[in-house]
């Protein structure tokens, strides 16, 4: 830390700061609390054009579950990483994503458990591309899954949808409404 402070000034985020703080704390620190203010409000305009399109499209008062596969393993996450899926897109947490607030490595057989009662599963997919095990696995140990049974399995991006920023979360918001509307 002390070279890199002899370059440049150097500010460290807090672990465990939501994507909105840390906006915040950087906002504050360059002195740039109108852009914060304009982002706050644009990103709740697009929450409120996300919910309608949804709700236009049928979808409304689901509940949702991710999963992420990276590496050899899959991963559930606190349902705040997912922010703009759930409060920007307005779906619910599945009551295991709900009560979940860790990052944690979790068995392909736990999943169905996990995602009981998921309307929608949104998948973060492997960084390799390599979709022959998520695919064996919505075939096999997954397939009573309600979502799965209802075909509404959303493969998405890996980096995208797990970078836990503010841009992260309209990602997240604008992307699900994509994948399920095709808007």
């Amino acid at each position: 830390l002390e070279n890199l402070e002899k370059v440049a000034p150097v500010y460290i985020t807090h672990f465990g700061d939501t994507p909105d703080k840390q906006l915040s704390n950087i906002a504050n620190l360059l002195n740039k609390k109108a852009e914060k203010e304009k982002w706050d409000k644009d990103y709740a305009a697009s929450s409120k054009e996300a919910k309608a399109t949804l709700k236009d499209a049928g979808v409304a008062n689901e509940k949702a579950a991710v999963i992420q596969f990276y590496g050899k393993e899959i991963y559930v996450h606190d349902a705040k990483v997912f922010d703009g899926l759930y409060s920007g897109a307005g779906f619910t947490p599945t009551d295991a994503a709900k009560a979940n607030k860790e990052t944690k490595a979790i068995s392909s057989e736990a999943i169905p458990e996990y995602a009981a009662g998921a309307d929608r599963l949104f998948i973060l997919m492997p960084a390799d591309g390599n979709t022959d095990s998520v695919d064996e696995m919505l075939k096999g140990v997954w397939k009573d899954i309600p979502a799965v049974k209802k075909n509404q399995v959303y493969k998405v991006d890996n980096t995208k949808w797990s970078d836990y920023s503010a841009a992260a979360q309209l990602y997240q918001m604008e992307d699900a409404v994509k994948q399920i509307t095709g808007k």
